[in-house]
């Protein structure tokens, strides 16, 4: 192999110029592989920055969302290690009694029990089904609405905000249509709209209902049944009360100003600006234009805020209004009748099918806020219980952790079905009450 001798300046202490040997071939073989290196190198960064930017593009809302709350997502955080267990939960429940009611009885025995935090009212939101339920099947059973009535999702759709819950939407319409509730036209039975609010949780659907009965006749349903609670509202209008551009004021100004209202002028507006959204294109128009930039633009705990001034109810009541369901004395026998059918969704589930003998359920999940109410009975039917679990105004990363793994409900799947359970909870909340 020939050899060439090459005598750059180069200088070491203590020797003379030294001779750098090279192989007269280097630059060309090792050049080329060196060229094929960077060119797979500049290949790789630009398919991998690619998708890097792409990633945060798809998920820029979910980033920002996260760095706009990087102070209260840690709030409450030392909790999250505890309460993966129902034991550490047991132990949140006592050491925080204002964020948590539990009500459990046997029906027919609503004096023996768990009532820990039974007589606080609270926002119940869609765990509240019993009374949407109600009123529908009084109306069907009067013949008033029709419960085969088809129902279009563009008739749905009015009620979606632009910037606001948009995919929540999209993905009930979505699962709907897989579990074949919508047809090849893309409608749906009335009747069948409650797959949407109570398996979806779905608001949209949630609002279409309540208009769709009437603020009249579920004011009537609510006075009727003597209760000290709150009516239901619809949320289209509460979340457009929350954008304070809309009415010259930031965020933080309206929300104490909604927080300064009476409840009952609150609720008024509530209902006046769903009706405006839905009726008023001038209206309409301004508020999408303004949303679709902004969307709700509330931290999380503004919308913890927000979702605070919703209807409450007494755990206690509510637990009532399910027993009076199970005893078919709920606003008729016929009525009492199909609300249980309905509300006994989950059993669809396994868990329940191999754990419960009946159960009839409905959950609610907003922010800081995760409820449910629920009835049923053990796979052996040795117990049955009435029940009424309600987490409210939680830290941020223990509502996160909770409705990530559902260990709420599995809490009360369990104090129906583990006798040792339901004793051991009802002696700990007794000692604090």
């Amino acid at each position: 192999m020939p050899v060439v001798t090459v005598r750059p300046n180069i200088q070491v202490k203590g020797h003379d110029e030294l001779p750098y040997i090279i192989c007269s071939n280097y630059f060309g073989t090792n050049l080329a592989q060196l060229m094929r290196l960077l060119k797979f190198a500049g290949i790789f960064l630009i398919v991998a920055g690619t998708m890097l930017g792409l990633i945060f593009y798809v998920n820029w809302d979910a980033f920002r969302t996260v760095y706009d709350n990087r102070d209260s997502i840690s709030e409450g955080s030392e909790w999250v290690p505890k309460t993966y267990s129902i034991d550490g939960l047991l132990e949140y429940v006592l050491v925080h009694p204002e964020q948590v009611s539990i009500v459990s009885f046997q029906p027919g025995n609503p004096t023996e029990g768990i009532f820990y935090g039974s007589d606080i009212p609270r926002v119940y939101g869609s765990s509240g089904m019993a009374l949407h339920l109600g009123e529908f099947y009084r109306q069907v059973s009067k013949s008033i609405i029709n419960p085969d009535s088809l129902i279009s999702s563009d008739a749905l759709g009015r009620y979606v905000i632009s910037g606001i819950d948009e995919s929540s939407f999209r993905n009930a319409v979505n699962d709907a249509e897989k579990a074949g509730y919508i047809n090849e036209n893309g409608k749906i039975r009335l009747e069948d709209l409650f797959y949407l609010n109570l398996v979806k949780g779905n608001l949209h659907v949630h609002d279409y209902m309540l208009m769709l009965l009437g603020r009249d006749n579920t004011d009537r349903l609510v006075r009727n049944l003597g209760y000290d609670m709150d009516a239901p509202i619809p949320f289209t209008g509460l979340h457009i009360l929350s954008v304070g551009g809309l009415f010259n004021r930031s965020q933080e100004e309206q929300l104490e100003y909604l927080e300064r209202l009476d409840p009952d002028n609150l609720f008024d507006m509530a209902w006046y600006y769903t009706g405006k959204f839905l009726n008023d294109g001038n209206f309409r128009t301004q508020v999408h234009t303004y949303t679709e930039r902004t969307g709700l633009n509330l931290n999380f705990i503004q919308m913890r805020r927000l979702y605070n001034l919703l209807p409450k109810i007494k755990p206690m009541d509510m637990a009532l209004i399910m027993q009076s369901v199970l005893s078919r004395s709920y606003v008729s026998s016929e009525v009492s009748a199909r609300v249980h059918e309905k509300l006994r969704w989950p059993e669809n589930r396994s868990l329940i099918r191999n754990s419960m003998k009946t159960y009839a359920a409905a959950y609610d999940s907003r922010m800081s806020m995760l409820n449910g109410v629920d009835m049923g009975s053990s796979y052996d039917g040795l117990t049955e219980k009435i029940q009424v679990v309600m987490f409210q105004q939680l830290p941020v990363s223990m509502w996160m952790h909770m409705s990530s793994n559902f260990i709420n409900q599995e809490l009360q799947r369990l104090l129906i079905t583990d006798p040792v359970l339901w004793d051991k909870a009802q002696r700990m909340t007794d000692e604090i009450l």
